[in-house]
């Protein structure tokens, strides 16, 4: 019998010029990397609301935990933009979005450029 490598996971989230950014490849998204990308998020932001533009990569499954905690938030996002290139990743965004409706503006894009757009062209009170 041979052992099925484990997917690898990748989560990387940087606060940049005031656009959080969360790249998030997996074929698998766990209870326990959506928690890990939650609370990067918080900790980076710390206290303060801003654009959040998620890059999805390679997702083919989201747990329902993962759904949940996700669902759950709270996410410090003034807009969140979905980016999805993918068929795959666009299906699992537009299947969040639709399911679990956010406390700010959120969209799904296939360009990293058109959500830098979208997100800078929020006016903030």
């Amino acid at each position: 019998m041979t052992a099925r490598p484990r997917p690898v996971t990748l989560i990387h989230v940087v606060l940049s010029k005031g656009i959080m950014f969360v790249e998030w490849g997996a074929e698998e998204v766990t209870e326990e990397n959506a928690m890990t990308v939650l609370a990067e998020v918080c900790e980076l932001s710390a206290g303060e609301a801003y654009p959040l533009i998620f890059e999805l990569h390679g997702i083919r499954t989201v747990s329902y935990r993962a759904r949940k905690a996700l669902a759950a938030g709270p996410w410090p996002a003034t807009r969140v933009a979905i980016v999805a290139n993918a068929i795959v990743d666009q299906t699992a965004a537009y299947f969040f979005l639709g399911r679990h409706p956010t406390p700010c503006d959120s969209r799904m894009f296939v360009s990293l450029p058109e959500a830098m757009t979208w997100v800078r062209s929020c006016s903030v009170p």
